[in-house]
């Protein structure tokens, strides 16, 4: 099974990616992340969405205080797959952490514009959650991408809202109850 790794200092900077971790990003349309490109960058500059930025600072936090480790299930869909994996969060010396992601499965899906970075997107906007990758389609309802792309009629527009990135209550939920497990 692959591990994709990488390392973020004290201060939150990266100072480590492994070949797994550049190959995948370049296979899943970021060619532009490169050894020169990311060391040394905030890692905050690579997480989208106020919520999520949030979990990580208080997984980040917890682990620092602790010594011990996390692991958050999640998904990175792309366009033409529907990939659930796991990353896992140790503490490193110094304050650093090291980030363990493994791929538990991966099937195929139909295109979908909606996950597709290149594709221009309107000004409205759909929430995503982050972690499941779930939309948000009605006050405290989250659905699975293609079904929400059905109940909110997003197939059949001619362009693509941008995705506001935040955590759904179940992953957040979770994510605390596994932090506090392993504390």
């Amino acid at each position: 099974m692959a591990r994709y790794i990488y390392r973020v200092d004290g201060t939150d900077h990266i100072t480590f990616v492994n070949s797994k971790w550049l190959e995948f990003a370049h296979q899943n349309g970021a060619p532009e992340l490169t050894d020169p490109s990311v060391l040394g960058s905030s890692i905050w500059q690579f997480i989208a969405g106020a919520e999520t930025r949030l979990l990580y600072e208080s997984l980040f936090r917890r682990l620092r205080a602790t010594n011990n480790e996390v692991t958050v299930p999640f998904h990175c869909d792309s366009p033409t797959a529907i990939r659930k994996m796991e990353l896992t969060l140790r503490s490193m010396p110094h304050g650093g952490i090291e980030f363990e992601g493994r791929l538990l499965e991966a099937r195929e899906r139909a295109y979908t514009p909606m996950l597709d970075r290149g594709v221009p997107r309107n000004e409205e906007q759909v929430v995503i959650c982050s972690l499941c990758r779930r939309i948000l389609v009605a006050e405290g309802e989250w659905n699975e991408l293609e079904a929400a792309l059905v109940r909110l009629r997003l197939f059949m527009r001619t362009s693509v809202p941008r995705l506001s990135e935040c955590v759904c209550p179940q992953c957040g939920d979770h994510t605390v109850q596994n932090t506090t497990r392993n504390s």
